[in-house]
């Protein structure tokens, strides 16, 4: 079979010749292919490729050798694929028919016979689906065990197991020879050109990206091939190619933190809901291996503060809840998540100077909480779309380029999720932020509790110091490259300073002395543009709301500062100190004139 020739080909390269392959990643650990430890399971397989013998073993302490694992889909519940239970773990053990295989299995064994490997490793055949205590002790290791794969074979292109690999019936290439003629005119000799094949190849397309698990599958592995209907693609830690050896794109991005990762890994689908944080063990015990920091509920300890400030685009309402969950973790809904201040490449200065995570999970801080009052209607896309055509005066550009704002705003996400104004409770009129609700519907009594602020940067066009072009210097700085791979062993590389008592926090005026002194003389602005920056903190805010709706507002004219601040927001609980969160906002430098509620300590549950 070619593609079993090509994949050996690629395999005995890699292992000859890319040194950086033969190492843990977050360790720097040799491993050594032919003397690698075994998972407790594996399928055998020996005998004619094409129809081998398979046979369930249980490794013994000390075994080595070399084995290939598979990442795939599992389908629908009518699409389960073949598992090892209690029931049948003896016959599994005595035998497995070849024939009576998913063709996505079959097509996995057939391939790992053909290029000499005979063992595999397939997670509904070698974890005792029924045995809790076995699928515990295994999921814990699952991270190490696709990393110590000599290959990893991913039926990227396949819905569930019975669509295979799509190695079988492909149409033969086009391929056309064309003589080479020189300047003279004369032939010498001919090469030839191959159309690709039809149908998709890039695995970061296919419904294998989509799954949870195969998050950390694909992370950690340092050997990939990965079989989508256009063909095979080759990914090691030196190259990605495809068939033809040519250098392809493969739409897999690694990540440069632990919060860009969960931006991805939080839209990815479960097929058991119970899995969210399981299913990212693996990657969380090769980092432990390196980092001085506890893992608790998803989230780094020593990064608390930032992974604390993420939005959610709730599609599917309490359905994928886990109550044993405390309501501040990402993981205890099953929505899709964005992590708020990274997205923007900005530095996060930690307001509270201690937040403590207690041993049932309740978050224990000291209490300086803001009561505002919230827009009844969202905010609509006509208000930001005034503000796109205002931006695009002062900067030729779009806004999410360099604006703190885009992540607040209606049309962030494909999801239509709202936002809503948040106003001074004492000055109905006067506008403080933007807030976003975990569940979509506004939660009227809800508490802003301020976490942390982050200074605008030159290019975002509501500094007060924007500048159309950003220095060299600052861009080179500031931009982080989605193709680095994430920080190992830090699990992010922002700065978190705690900086006290918000009235600590280094004075950022929220108002310029004179809108000419404050903004590049080199970008014309217009009457009507300069008053937009006119902060003037009176009562009377009503130059911040246009008149097409109560609730629509001219965000151009309310958004001008030189910092923003971050906050979650809390439902209390009863009559005591206890909280629950129901979303996150951001805010201008005006919250810190409005009135706060100070408490001695409380909780976050």
């Amino acid at each position: 079979m070619a593609l079993s020739k090509l994949t050996r080909s690629w395999l005995h390269e890699c292992i000859a010749n890319h040194e950086e392959c033969n190492y843990s990643k977050a360790s720097s650990q040799l491993i050594e292919d032919h003397e690698t430890s075994l998972p407790t399971r594996l399928l055998e397989v020996r005998g004619d490729p094409n129809a081998p013998s398979v046979r369930l073993i249980q490794t013994t302490e000390g075994m080595k050798g070399r084995y290939c694992a598979l990442s795939h889909c599992w389908g629908t519940n009518q699409q389960r694929p073949l598992q090892t239970t209690l029931a049948n773990l003896q016959a599994h053990l005595d035998g497995i028919a070849f024939d009576c295989l998913p063709k996505t299995f079959s097509d996995a064994l057939t391939l790992a016979c053909s290029i000499g490997i005979g063992y595999v490793w397939i997670d509904s055949l070698c974890i005792i689906q029924d045995d809790r205590n076995d699928w515990d002790r295994e999921s814990q290791t699952m991270g190490a065990l696709y990393e110590k794969a000599v290959l990893v074979i991913a039926a990227a292109g396949s819905n569930n197991c019975t669509e295979g690999l799509f190695i079988s019936n492909r149409p033969a290439p086009v391929t056309l020879k064309v003589p080479y003629v020189i300047s003279d005119g004369s032939t010498h000799g001919s090469f030839n050109v191959a159309l690709s094949a039809e149908g998709e190849l890039r695995p970061g397309n296919g419904p294998l990206r989509l799954r949870a698990w195969a998050a950390q599958e694909w992370y950690l592995s340092r050997r990939m091939g990965f079989f989508m209907p256009g063909g095979l693609t080759w990914r090691c830690r030196r190259e990605s190619v495809d068939e033809l050896g040519n250098h392809r794109d493969l739409v897999i991005y690694d990540h440069d933190s632990w919060s860009s990762f969960l931006d991805d890994y939080s839209s990815k689908a479960l097929t058991v809901v119970s899995d969210r944080l399981p299913a990212i063990q693996g990657i969380v015990n090769e980092m432990q291996k390196t980092k001085d920091s506890r893992f608790l509920y998803g989230i780094w300890e020593d990064q608390l503060i930032e992974q604390l400030l993420w939005r959610a685009y709730p599609k599917s309402g309490d359905r994928d809840r886990l109550v044993d969950l405390p309501s501040w973790c990402w993981a205890s809904t099953g929505t899709e998540k964005l992590w708020l201040p990274h997205t923007r490449n900005e530095e996060l200065l930690s307001i509270p100077q201690t937040v403590k995570i207690g041993d049932t999970g309740c978050l224990t801080v000291p209490g300086t909480l803001i009561r505002p009052i919230y827009g009844e209607n969202e905010i609509s896309t006509c208000c930001t779309t005034k503000m796109f055509e205002q931006i695009r005066i002062r900067q030729e550009m779009l806004l999410g380029l360099g604006n703190i704002e885009v992540t607040m705003l209606p049309g962030y996400s494909d999801d239509k999720h709202p936002s809503f104004l948040v106003f001074d409770q004492h000055h109905p009129r006067s506008i403080i932020g933007y807030a976003v609700f975990d569940e979509k519907e506004v939660i009227t009594n809800a508490l802003c509790f301020l976490l942390g602020t982050t200074t605008r940067k030159t290019t975002d066009p509501m500094s007060f110091h924007f500048k159309a072009e950003a220095p060299k210097s600052e861009t080179s700085q500031t931009t982080r490259s989605h193709s680095e791979d994430m920080s190992l062993p830090e699990a992010d590389d922002m700065d978190l300073e705690a900086i006290g008592d918000p009235s600590n926090v280094p004075t950022i005026h929220s108002q310029p002395q004179t809108p000419e002194e404050q903004i590049s003389s080199d970008i014309p602005m217009s009457d009507e543009e300069l008053d937009a920056f006119d902060s003037d903190e009176s009562e009377d805010r009503e130059p911040y709301l246009s008149e097409c709706t109560s609730d629509c507002i001219d965000l151009f004219q309310a958004a001008p500062s030189d910092h923003v601040y971050w906050a979650l927001l809390l439902e209390q609980i009863g009559s005591e100190a206890r909280f629950r969160r129901v979303g996150a906002a951001m805010l201008y430098p005006r919250v810190m004139d409005v009135k706060k509620e100070d408490l001695t300590e409380f909780e976050i549950i």
